[in-house]
């Protein structure tokens, strides 16, 4: 009969853990169709994500600034659908409202794919924010219902290794079928995603995952808002989680510009860099995860800060560098940032998660990243107005991390450990 270590990895009796626990990857059995769908679904994002705004200046003749409000709005007006989205993931279970959302999200890439006037475009930027905001109320306890015995922070760190790999993977496919096709034909890359959406939905559906479909809760158990609300912790942590995230968004928002325009690097540093992170996140994050796992939750996020700012510090220092240096510095800051991130995301969705209920998780993963969707919506334009003053972006982002770890530290005092993991 197989034993467990703890965490669900089984092993034959007194024999060596086999060599993809070792590593932190949990067993796939009874869930490949469900991994498929969260791999096709990321690969469908992944085609479009980097030429978001880009695709409506192939396909319509609306200008840019107009495309960038229209989405800008779309997000604004979609950061409460999260809070929704909670409630729905509490009354009917995570795995009804993931297939729901999948369904929303193809809706709203139809939209992509007939754009033309404006109205149709914002309608399909709002129901693709929507989605976004959405499947971040499910998302987590869908996880957890998945990680069964295995433990959360095992699965959540195996599901973001692959996720950063789709990445890749889906920001590739996309350059290459740019540079070898006529660019009116970018709507095929949209259809692709309409069915990558359908068939994750399909799969999800028809293929149960303990724990992520429950009955409704009785009334009497559950928490209202206002409980939720005044919770100290959960506040805290969301208040953390809006306060850590820009320093998360600088890959994809400021070192482009940043390593171009004030070091005069390649332009194709920018796309490298953030293919050398989601790399890194692929091949490391589950070993990672696994080898800190006795480690505090409080004491990975001091590391994670501390990485943060080590990250961050050559990009004061170094000074106008010639392009070796430059080129070396940005890959040593992205490698170090990243790391931090490894340390930070499994951290703290755990800590979150450990602390829900059946009758709550839903609202508290949805009030949790409602802080990641306001950061998001609001770094852009941090980002815009202090770029032109870099030292001062920096220090802006490193007091902001340090602030979001310290109201982690505060949720979290008085906790050696987090429960199951």
């Amino acid at each position: 009969m197989a034993t467990t270590d703890g965490g669900g990895d089984p092993r034959p009796p007194g024999g060596p853990e086999p060599l993809s626990a070792r590593l932190g990857v949990p067993s796939p059995r009874g869930r490949w169709p469900v991994l498929t769908a969260i791999v096709l679904d990321t690969i469908g994002v992944a085609l479009l994500l980097p030429i978001a705004l880009f695709y409506f200046t192939i396909v319509t003749d609306i200008p840019l600034p107009h495309l960038g409000v229209l989405m800008s709005v779309a997000l604004v007006l979609a950061l409460p659908t999260g809070l929704l989205g909670g409630e729905l993931v509490d009354r009917f279970g995570a795995k009804r409202v993931m297939v729901g959302n999948n369904l929303l999200s193809a809706l709203g890439y139809v939209g992509y794919y007939l754009a033309g006037g404006e109205a149709v475009v914002f309608g399909g930027m709002l129901l693709v924010a929507v989605s976004e905001c959405v499947f971040w109320s499910c998302w987590l306890p869908y996880v957890k219902g998945m990680a069964g015995r295995d433990g959360f922070d095992t699965w959540f760190a195996f599901i973001e290794a692959a996720k950063a790999g789709c990445m890749v993977l889906g920001a590739g496919l996309t350059a290459v079928f740019l540079a070898s096709s006529d660019p009116e034909s970018v709507r095929v890359l949209v259809l692709v995603n309409i069915a990558t959406s359908l068939v994750s939905a399909v799969l999800i559906g028809r293929h149960p995952v303990s724990g992520a479909r429950r009955e409704r809760a009785a009334p009497a158990r559950r928490q209202g808002w206002g409980v939720i609300l005044r919770d100290r912790r959960y506040v805290l942590m969301t208040a953390g989680q809006l306060l850590c995230t820009p320093i998360s968004l600088l890959g994809g928002l400021a070192f482009p510009v940043f390593f171009a325009e004030d070091w005069e690097l390649p332009p194709w540093i920018g796309p490298a860099l953030f293919a050398l992170s989601n790399l890194m996140v692929l091949l490391l994050q589950p070993w990672i995860t696994r080898a800190v796992r006795p480690v505090s939750p409080r004491v990975l996020l001091v590391w994670s800060a501390l990485l943060s700012l080590a990250g961050l510090a050559p990009l004061v220092v170094v000074a106008d560098p010639a392009a070796v240096t430059g080129t070396a510095v940005a890959v040593v800051s992205t490698v170090v940032l990243t790391v931090a991130g490894i340390l930070f995301f499994p951290t703290t969705n755990t800590a979150l998660i450990a602390f829900t209920t059946e009758d709550n998780a839903g609202r508290v993963s949805a009030l949790f990243h409602t802080g990641t969707s306001v950061a998001t919506a609001a770094t852009p334009a941090l980002v815009g107005w202090l770029l032109g003053v870099p030292d001062a972006l920096w220090a802006v982002m490193a007091l902001l991390n340090l602030a979001g770890v310290a109201c982690f530290e505060l949720a979290l005092r008085g906790v050696r450990a987090v429960g199951p993991r």
